[in-house]
C-alpha cells in the first residue's frame, strides 16, 4: 500500500511552493516595468496552473486541464513546467533564485521517491490505461 503520509506531505509541500512562487512573481511584477510585468505574470500564471494541478481544486478546472493538457499530470510534464517556472524565478532576485532552487529540488526529490517507492510515485502520477499514450519506459507522456 502506498504511504499516504508521504503522498500528503509531497502534495502539501508542492502547494506551499507554488503559492510562494505566485507571491514571488506578483512582487516582481509589481515593479510595473514591461519586462517585470511579463516575466512576473507568466511565472504567476504557470505557478497557478501547477497549484490547481497539485491541489486538484477547483475540480471542474482541474478536470478541464487534465483533458486538455494531460502531459502536465505526468512527472515529465510537471518537471518541464517546474524548470520553466524556475528559469523565470531566477530573474527575480534573491527570493526568486531561492524559490527556483527549491522548486527544482522538490521535483527531483519526487523523482527520487519514484525510484525508491514506485507505488507511491504511481499514486502521485497515475499512468493512463490507453496503450497508445504509453512510452517505452511506462510513462504516459505524449508530445502530440
Amino acid at each position: 500500500m502506498a504511504n499516504e503520509r508521504l503522498i500528503n506531505a509531497y502534495r502539501n509541500i508542492s502547494t506551499i511552493i507554488y503559492i510562494l512562487n505566485i507571491i514571488c512573481s506578483v512582487i516582481f511584477a509589481w515593479h510595473m516595468t514591461y519586462l517585470h510585468l511579463c516575466v512576473g505574470s507568466l511565472a504567476a500564471a504557470m505557478s497557478l496552473f501547477m497549484l490547481i494541478i497539485a491541489t486538484q481544486t477547483p475540480k471542474t478546472l482541474a478536470g478541464a486541464l487534465e483533458l486538455s493538457h494531460r502531459a502536465l499530470f505526468t512527472w515529465r510534464g510537471r518537471f518541464v513546467t517546474d524548470i520553466m517556472i524556475a528559469l523565470l524565478l531566477f530573474a527575480m532576485g534573491r527570493f526568486g533564485i531561492t524559490m527556483g532552487i527549491i522548486t527544482i529540488l522538490i521535483s527531483l526529490s519526487i523523482r527520487s521517491l519514484g525510484n525508491k517507492d514506485k507505488e507511491t510515485f504511481q499514486v502521485l502520477f497515475p499512468t493512463t490505461k490507453d496503450p497508445d499514450n504509453i512510452n517505452s519506459d511506462g510513462s504516459d507522456y505524449n508530445l502530440a
